[in-house]
């Protein structure tokens, strides 16, 4: 059966540098910026319709820099499928008229996910960059006023842990549908994990405050993967098969989480977690290679545990694939590691 959902990352352009990023993203106008060609979006959409999948999600980079993103819109609503992307927020304003001026991309969307990475102007800005806080609210204030339907998502780390009520509260005043809200995962970039990581014992705590806020608020609220969980063979959406990811390459990754990561220079076909390229091989059969590394995958993070080579880290399953899959900064986390042992 295939996955419900497939997302696209249609570009490495963003016209943010934020501290918590996992992506190796470049400036709006960099010769080097990639995005996936309009072409293969399509014949990706194609033949996911065709195995059945119903649904898209968009991400980047900022996906509104792609140069065609409202004819990537259409591919999608052409081929009768539903779609959500993820935004800074920051071109909402001068995105939406020319947005709407299509009824079906409307009818089609099912959200909208902004980030927003703080409750307060100055937690936002430390780690987006100055006056966003400002900018992204005035996204937000465009989308409330045309009744498009949003949610909020916070990556919560060292700056704004202490915000989690109050982006509750923020999120439900400002219209969203939900607040959804991450763990931070060690990304490379330099002096990140330092400043932006929390240890295990102040992982749990978030979620203790998490989950209390869940039941004390009329409002949605959720928890991004990357949880505590106890489970060995956890299945997340791409393990348990709903999801895959594709990059702005065109190659079929194991995980959105894992996909173009900052500083990771390795060959695309020399990295771990790559799968197929998609502008050689039909969906079909990427998929049959997916589920095939995906038992490769569970096989492996079984026989760690069984070896007793699992840590109370590696039990946040981002966290654990981070490791795995041989992601940047493995040294900073081992030490971390150590650290929350003593």
């Amino acid at each position: 059966m295939a996955p419900g959902l497939i997302g696209l990352e249609l570009t490495d352009r963003c016209d943010l540098a934020c501290a918590h990023c996992l992506r190796a993203v470049v400036p709006p106008h960099a010769q080097r910026a990639r995005d996936l060609p309009l072409a293969l979006v399509r014949r990706i959409v194609e033949q996911a319709r065709e195995l059945g999948m119903a649904h898209v999600g968009l991400t980047g980079g900022e996906p509104m820099l792609h140069p065609q993103f409202l004819q990537v819109i259409d591919c999608i609503i052409d081929a009768g499928l539903t779609y959500h992307f993820l935004s800074n927020g920051l071109g909402l304003p001068g995105f939406i008229p020319r947005w709407l001026a299509r009824p079906e991309r409307r009818a089609k969307l099912r959200d909208i996910c902004v980030s927003m990475d703080g409750a307060t102007e100055a937690s936002h800005d430390q780690i987006r960059g100055r006056g966003t806080f400002r900018r992204t609210l005035a996204g937000i204030a465009v989308l409330r006023a045309t009744g498009i339907p949003f949610s909020v998502l916070m990556c919560v780390n060292r700056v704004n842990r202490h915000e989690i009520d109050q982006m509750g509260l923020l999120a439900h005043h400002l219209g969203a549908r939900q607040l959804c809200l991450t763990h931070f995962l060690p990304n490379g970039r330099p002096h990140a994990t330092q400043d932006l990581d929390l240890t295990v014992d102040e992982r749990h705590e978030v979620e203790s405050v998490i989950k209390r806020l869940m039941h004390a608020m009329r409002f949605q609220i959720s928890m991004g993967e990357g949880y505590y969980t106890p489970v060995t063979d956890h299945p997340c959406a791409t393990v348990a098969g709903r999801a895959v990811n594709v990059d702005p390459s065109g190659h079929l990754t194991f995980c959105c989480e894992l996909s173009n990561f900052y500083g990771d220079h390795r060959p695309p076909e020399t990295r771990q977690d790559f799968v197929a390229d998609l502008s050689q091989v039909a969906l079909a059969e990427a998929l049959r290679r997916q589920e095939a590394a995906i038992d490769r995958f569970r096989a492996e993070r079984l026989a760690e545990e069984a070896a007793g080579l699992r840590t109370e880290d590696d039990r946040f399953a981002c966290r654990y694939c981070v490791r795995h899959f041989g992601k940047p900064e493995r040294e900073v986390v081992s030490i971390r590691r150590v650290a929350d042992r003593h």
